[in-house]
């Protein structure tokens, strides 16, 4: 039988988990989006709610919006969903 083991960590990998497992696995590094990736995900994630990003950020407030994000399109399109549960 196989096992699949699926997980995160913010730490180094190598400090994280064991070395025996370690040496039996493949991980996968993520690296930051880019700000006009992370632009990209957020404007399609809108449309699909048929919004804007003009109907619900300033300039200034969408900058924010990508850069709090730190990369991470999980954190940006959870920013997002907490946006629009306020109008």
């Amino acid at each position: 039988a196989d096992v699949v083991l699926v997980g995160a960590t913010t730490e180094s990998v190598s400090h994280s988990i064991n070395r025996a497992l370690l040496s039996r696995t493949q991980v996968l590094r993520f690296e930051k989006l880019s700000n006009e990736s992370l632009a990209l995900i957020a404007e399609r994630a809108l449309a699909q709610m048929k919004l804007t990003r003009e109907a619900l950020f300033s300039e200034d407030g969408w900058e924010f919006v990508l850069r709090s994000s730190g990369g991470d399109a999980r954190r940006l399109l959870q920013t997002l969903e907490n946006v629009t549960f306020l109008i």
